[in-house]
């Protein structure tokens, strides 16, 4: 339907709606992969917290490092996903620093 009307927009020339959609169109893709990377995530840590559970279970502790194994991936991947595009660092940048943990940092 975006491609439609851009299409019929752009049949009178530029205008600020023609450049409008065609920004939203440009952005669509930038979407799906963060909708992707979320999804992931998401799943790598539900299959985390399965194994986890599945073999830690018994103990007394084993649920809790399940969930807490569950949410540090969660965590480390949530900012993957949500950040504008063009803002990705590593993933090392994503994690809290302790100290002088950073190259030439001091």
């Amino acid at each position: 339907m975006l491609f439609v009307l851009s299409t019929a927009f752009g049949v009178f020339g530029t205008n600020p709606i023609s450049g409008y959609l065609h920004s939203v169109i440009a952005y669509l893709p930038l979407v799906f992969i963060a909708i992707v990377i979320l999804v992931l995530g998401f799943a790598i840590a539900a299959a985390a917290k399965a194994l986890i559970e599945n073999s830690l279970g018994g103990l007394s502790y084993g649920t809790l490092l399940a969930n807490a194994a569950s949410t540090v991936i969660i965590a480390v991947g949530w900012p993957g996903g949500v950040s504008p595009p063009g803002s990705h660092g590593t993933v090392r940048d994503s994690l809290p620093s302790h100290g002088s943990s950073h190259p030439g940092s001091r």
